[in-house]
């Protein structure tokens, strides 16, 4: 398991790929022109922290993960998947298609 010691930030990325890490901040991830991918059913993840995603042009796949933050999803295109996550704070998800 992969751990980030605070924030992870990731703006513009061409992909991002996020598996089976522990994260202690939070997870901001925006503007990417590839597909976006964090967790999975074999590679979940532990985010002390709360989560964005916002304005990625080629699919958010967001499954799998458990966060003790907020959850905030809006504005991708592409594609969306959100699920089997768990939350401590609110969960947003709009305008993902």
């Amino acid at each position: 398991m992969a751990s980030a010691a605070n924030a992870l930030i990731a703006s513009g990325a061409t992909a991002l790929t996020v598996c089976g890490s522990s994260i202690s901040g939070s997870l901001t991830v925006a503007g990417s022109t590839g597909p976006v991918s964090i967790g999975g059913s074999a590679c979940a993840n532990q985010i002390s922290g709360s989560v964005s995603i916002s304005n990625n042009t080629r699919g958010v796949t967001y499954t799998y993960n458990t966060s003790s933050g907020s959850v905030t999803i809006t504005n991708n295109g592409g594609g969306f998947t959100y699920s089997h996550d768990k939350a401590t704070g609110t969960v947003t998800l709009n305008n993902n298609t």
